[in-house]
């Protein structure tokens, strides 16, 4: 009775140890499945990028007008370059959602690092856009105004919003930048790289 005890925990341990090394051969990661989604993620920011050349178009235009007190076109402009940052936004949030979707899987720890950096340089943009939005509805909202005070901290307001959007802007290209270089260091498990 005592062997067939013992026979019987001796059989449960290597059915155990057997089931622990045969689950760990066949466990795959979803290595593939996230490089597919970084791929989907970098597409929707080839469209922010298009959408962001042409941002910086109106807002050469915008200065112009600004230049030239032609209130109407800057008002215009403004409305212009909202509906573009909205748009921007949009694949925006579309690429940082794919990335956060990605970092859920089952990956090694680079891929892990990787969407982490990329994944915080994408809501660092997304802030970065979402404060030009707001300067730019407000300066919108305020030019022409004959309130001198208005326009004058509308202004400030928009040059101060200028400032934060580049320096946001610059902290996301520094995490995208540290997220590249992982990439760079794990060709063979990160396929999915872009330079934004």
């Amino acid at each position: 009775m005592v062997n067939q005890e013992r026979n019987k925990g001796f059989f449960f341990a290597l059915l155990l140890l057997t089931t622990v090394m045969f689950s760990s051969c066949f466990t795959k990661d979803d290595t593939d499945k996230a490089n597919k989604l970084v791929a989907e993620s970098n597409e929707e920011l080839k469209s922010v990028t298009r959408i962001f050349e042409e941002s910086e178009k109106k807002v050469a235009d915008l200065r112009q007008a600004i230049k030239e007190e032609n209130v109407e076109q800057v008002k215009v402009l403004l409305t212009d370059l909202i509906g573009l940052i909205d748009k921007g936004l949009s694949h925006g949030r579309i690429a940082a959602s794919k990335s956060e979707e990605a970092s859920k899987l089952n990956l090694g720890k680079e891929f892990k690092q990787y969407l982490d950096f990329k994944s915080q340089s994408y809501r660092k943009q997304i802030e970065a856009f979402e404060e030009r939005k707001r300067s730019a509805e407000v300066f919108r909202n305020a030019y022409g105004s004959q309130d001198k005070e208005l326009m004058n901290k509308a202004k400030k307001d928009f040059s101060d919003s200028t400032d934060k959007y580049k320096k946001l802007l610059e902290e996301a290209k520094d995490l995208s930048e540290q997220a590249n270089r992982i990439a760079r260091e794990h060709p063979n498990k990160i396929k999915s790289v872009s330079d934004r």
